[in-house]
């Protein structure tokens, strides 16, 4: 994923730098609508291990709280089971969060996958769908 901080260099195209504003755009949006906190160092490490989902920013991870059960401050079963159902796609954990966080149309609510925590079956199911497609 390209450096967000980046944008305006000197060499980059006019292409390159109008998709780097709307992945700012994006993640700008994603976070005003759902908590995200900055990792610790034990966390930047499982998100680089694909154990948590967290995305760089500005030097930093940034993780959502979603995936975290606010009681026992655990990962949630059905997000473990997610990344490791998604792991053989190769999929950067900042593309899982933006895909949890789109309206999707796989649902019948047509809403974000991130709303179907509580289906692990549905949830899963509809990742090998937008992550196990081959074009």
């Amino acid at each position: 994923m390209p450096d967000t901080e980046t944008a305006g260099s000197e060499e980059a195209s006019p292409e390159y730098v109008r998709m780097l504003e709307a992945e700012r755009y994006w993640w700008h949006r994603i976070e005003s609508e759902h908590t995200f906190a900055d990792a610790t160092e034990a966390e930047a490490e499982l998100i680089r291990a694909g154990r948590l989902l967290g995305h760089h920013h500005g030097g930093t991870y940034r993780r959502p709280e979603f995936q975290v059960d606010a009681a026992t401050g655990e990962v949630l079963p059905v997000v473990s089971a997610l990344l490791d159902a998604i792991r053989g796609y190769q999929v950067p954990a900042d593309e899982v969060i933006m895909w949890l966080c789109t309206p999707s149309a796989f649902f019948e609510e047509q809403d974000e996958p991130v709303h179907h925590l509580h289906d692990p079956e549905g949830l899963i199911a509809a990742a090998h769908t937008r992550f196990g497609a081959q074009w």
